[in-house]
């Protein structure tokens, strides 16, 4: 009886010492990330994208410093565009299309939005550039007259609006 009490403890022993050397997690590591579901678009869209390869120096009136694009959703209605008030950075000069805009060191880019193919249009108490068609507008920020533009970040905002002839 003995040999045979002797021969489990060593068995259970044996099972023991195998269970404290078998595998366990060493480092874990724990990361989190926002899914985030956004509004639907409305049904306009209004996209600005400005030139890459734009460097300060001196600028003939006319060069084309970004492109806008104004589309909607079903593509049959009239669209208008406008410089935006809420940007107290840029300020309206004598015409509805031209702006002076000044960066965040005080100096001052003079652009304007080629109005071709657009007509000047007082919408309520607004003045908006339309397009007498439906379909989008697809148009260019340009440098407005000779000027030398230092170095800088010039922000540049925009309305676009649809509208009921």
């Amino acid at each position: 009886m003995k040999k045979i009490t002797l021969s489990i403890l060593a068995i259970a022993g044996m099972a023991a010492s195998n269970m404290s050397t078998a595998a366990s997690f060493q480092d874990e590591t724990t990361t989190s990330s926002t899914i985030s579901f956004s509004s639907p678009t409305g049904p306009i869209t209004l996209k600005i994208t400005p030139r890459t390869d734009l460097t300060s120096g001196d600028y003939q009136e006319s060069k084309r410093l970004a492109s806008i694009s104004v589309k909607s959703t079903d593509n049959t209605q009239n669209l208008g565009i406008r410089w935006s008030p809420s940007n107290t950075n840029q300020i309206l000069l004598n015409n509805n299309y031209t702006a002076k805009i000044i960066n965040e060191n005080g100096d001052i880019l003079y652009a304007s939005f080629n109005i071709d193919g657009l007509t000047e249009t007082n919408i309520g108490n607004d003045t908006y550039f339309v397009k007498n068609s439906a379909g989008g507008i697809a148009t260019d920020i340009i440098s407005e007259g000779q000027q030398n533009i230092v170095p800088g970040n010039y922000v540049v905002t925009f309305d676009a609006s649809s509208y009921t002839a």
